[in-house]
């Protein structure tokens, strides 16, 4: 991976997450110094181009939606309230990384988890659950095929529970 693709994730954490004034000049220095270019509508950030070595890639940012190409088999916790996404594909690899937040257990989480991904077809490869000064965090993490879905639940700061998922696709 080039230092522009490096730049340009960087670039489109910030810009998906920090709606402000200054993102139109963002973009343009992001255009300026790798040739990349840099899409954003208000509600998202498409960034496109080439590596050094040629292979395309696309990045898609999103504060409030889903990545488009989310796949339909990988359970979505009910009720919790999406916080961000972002998708990146490289040649034939995609992978998206997506938050939610929710008031329900870390515990109630997890256990959904546990059994929503096997009953979507997907096998559980390994789990942990840890509690340390008195924060709780647990992990799932299951394939299918050449795909692979990790969950993250654990406790934040302001007494709710952080979901994380991060998807990988060949």
């Amino acid at each position: 991976m080039s230092y522009r693709i490096i730049i340009a994730v960087l670039c489109i954490a910030m810009l998906a997450l920090g709606a402000t004034g200054c993102q139109r000049a963002v973009e343009r220095a992001v255009e300026e110094a790798t040739g990349i270019r840099v899409d954003e509508d208000g509600e998202s950030v498409t960034i496109t181009g080439s590596g050094d070595d040629g292979e395309e890639f696309t990045m898609e940012g999103s504060g409030g939606s889903l990545p488009s190409d989310w796949p339909s088999d990988v359970p979505v916790y009910p009720g919790a309230e999406l916080e961000s996404s972002t998708s990146m594909r490289i040649g034939d690899s995609l992978q998206m990384i997506v938050s939610w937040k929710t008031s329900d257990d870390v515990n109630d989480v997890y256990e959904w988890y546990r059994d929503e991904l096997p009953a979507a077809g997907w096998e559980i490869t390994g789990d942990f659950t840890i509690e340390q000064s008195g924060q709780r965090t647990a992990s799932v993490t299951s394939s299918k095929g050449n795909s692979s879905a990790d969950v993250y639940v654990g406790d934040d700061s302001d007494g709710g529970t952080g979901i994380s998922i991060q998807v990988r696709t060949e």
